[in-house]
Order: C-alpha cells, then sequence, then structure tokens
C-alpha cells in the first residue's frame, strides 16, 4: 500500500465519522407553516369564525281527562208492620282537555371564539352579540363545541353542526317587558 492510497483511506475514515456527526433539520414547521394555495381556517384558541343559525322549532301537547264516580248508599229498616226503605245516592262528574302548540324560529349570524381546543380535537367556542334597535336591546349568545372539519372555506359553520350547542336570545326593553305578566298577576299565579 502506498502513501497516497494511505491518505486517501485515513481522509474516507474522517469523512465517514465527521458525517455521521452532522444531523439534519427540517425546514417545515407544522405550528408556523402557512400554505400559499390554500385559505387559512380558524382552528387555534382566538381564531374567530361565524356561526349561521338556523334553528326551527314544532312542539305540539293534548291531553285529556274524563272522569266519573256513582255512589250509593241503600237502607232498609222494618219494624214489622211498615217497612220503611230510603235510598241515598251522590255522583260527581269531571271532564277537562288542555292543548298546547308552540312554533318558534331563529335566523341569525354571529361571530365566535374559539375558547379551547379539548384532548380530543373538538373547538370549543363562544360569542355574543348585541342588536339595539327602537329602544330595545337583544342579545344572541352562542356556545358549544365543534368539529374543525365542519368549517367551511369562508370560516362560517351552520348552528346544527354545533355539539352541546347551547343558544339564547335575550330581549330587554319596553316591547320585550311589555310581554311579561304584571307583579300582582305574578302573585296570584304563585300563591295558586
Amino acid at each position: 500500500m502506498g502513501f497516497k492510497q494511505i491518505i486517501k483511506a485515513i481522509g474516507l475514515v474522517l469523512l465517514l465519522s465527521t458525517s455521521a456527526l452532522a444531523s439534519a433539520k427540517s425546514l417545515y414547521n407544522e405550528e408556523t407553516f402557512k400554505p400559499l394555495t390554500n385559505q387559512l381556517l380558524a382552528s387555534k384558541v382566538g381564531d374567530i369564525l361565524s356561526v349561521m343559525i338556523l334553528e326551527s322549532t314544532s312542539a305540539k301537547a293534548a291531553a285529556g281527562t274524563d272522569a266519573s264516580t256513582d255512589t250509593g248508599v241503600g237502607l232498609n229498616v222494618s219494624d214489622g208492620s211498615t217497612d220503611l226503605r230510603g235510598v241515598m245516592g251522590l255522583g260527581s262528574e269531571f271532564d277537562g282537555s288542555a292543548k298546547i302548540q308552540r312554533t318558534g324560529q331563529l335566523m341569525a349570524q354571529v361571530s365566535v371564539t374559539i375558547k379551547e381546543i379539548t384532548s380530543n380535537g373538538l373547538l370549543r367556542i363562544e360569542g355574543e352579540q348585541e342588536i339595539k334597535l327602537n329602544a330595545e336591546n337583544q342579545f344572541i349568545k352562542v356556545s358549544g363545541f365543534i368539529r374543525p372539519m365542519d368549517i367551511d372555506e369562508s370560516n362560517m359553520i351552520l348552528s346544527t353542526k354545533i355539539y352541546e350547542s347551547k343558544i339564547e336570545l335575550i330581549g330587554e326593553g319596553i316591547l320585550s317587558n311589555s310581554e311579561e305578566p304584571g307583579w300582582i298577576t305574578r302573585f296570584f299565579q304563585w300563591l295558586f
């Protein structure tokens, strides 16, 4: 083995030993990656998205009661020559019925914020909107859990896709107050 071959062998050993110490680092970071061809969808705590509320409810109930009772008491007294007979009867009847029919519809769009990401990947959302119209305040509150895959490309989700949804519509003002019973009516309702 010549001198040149020994130098080549030592150089090869040094080259292999230094390449084992070198490490490669990826330029891709999943947390900060922003694709150029795709819109960014709400997915992190603090991101905002819209909820399209399309709720409709309808309920019907009917009940009927029909009750009647008859009670009779008989009396037979005999003193030998006369026969005294008396019959007394009592009776009562009750007929009652009730019907309830209720419908409701709510259509609105509310912006909500992602408050938490659960361990199974669900997003907990909350949001509130206040509308003032002719001395009347209306508050719409929305909360619940959503799946990231249900958010569409315009950062919107339907209210029917919210798990454990809580949607409240609260009115305050002259019109809302006029629909409530007065204090005398509430007292008699409490009393009876």
